[in-house]
């Protein structure tokens, strides 16, 4: 596979989209629209994580080596906590073009178990912050705003509007600060496209 030549590529993913039949608004939507990040690309996948997994080929020489490639403390983050180590040795390459369809449904175990996520989210990022080099990266505090915008979410889904808004407040001024002020005020048909994108 030509990706793999580069001997020090561990991993080659690429884009996809994201399609969900039971979306009103619009049923199918690219997965990343900015191009994706390649080579050392710790940083890219701590700000924003955009390995698909379902699109993902690894160096059959790693996987031989290696007994427990997942930690399975981390049944609904794995895959990131994998990304996130397995990109600190080893490069990413990737297809910028869509090359596989991810079906979203109301049975997906992060959807079914998102508070169980959040929390998952919370004991990776307390043992990563031990971690002689990534306590110290500058984008790890991308992964306490992330649990964080969670949260909100989650408060919102349980219609705790006043605490959320509380934790809106408190929230780091970007992007994703108005998104959460568009998801408590917009009405449930609308906040069902946000959820199923988010």
């Amino acid at each position: 596979i030509p990706l793999f030549a580069d001997h020090d590529v561990g991993l080659v993913y690429g884009n996809c989209w994201l399609y969900n039949k039971k979306n009103l608004l619009k049923k199918r939507k690219i997965f990343s629209k900015k191009k994706l990040s390649k080579g050392m690309i710790t940083k890219s996948i701590l700000n924003d994580y955009k390995v698909g997994w379902l699109t993902v080929m690894i160096r059959k020489s790693y996987l031989n080596s290696t007994k427990n490639v997942f930690d399975t403390n981390y049944d609904l983050i794995a895959d990131f906590d994998f990304a996130v180590k397995f990109s600190l040795k080893y490069k990413f390459d990737c297809i910028q073009e869509p090359i596989a369809i991810y079906r979203r449904h109301e049975n997906q175990l992060q959807r079914i178990y998102f508070k169980k996520q959040i929390e998952q989210f919370e004991t990776w990022f307390l043992k990563i912050k031990s971690h002689s080099y990534l306590r110290s990266h500058d984008s790890i505090c991308s992964i306490k705003n992330k649990i964080e915008y969670m949260k909100i979410i989650n408060l919102i889904y349980e219609k705790k509007y006043f605490k959320s808004l509380e934790k809106i407040f408190q929230y780091p001024l970007n992007i994703n600060k108005f998104k959460l002020i568009l998801i408590l005020l917009l009405p449930d048909l609308i906040l069902r496209y946000f959820r199923d994108y988010t």
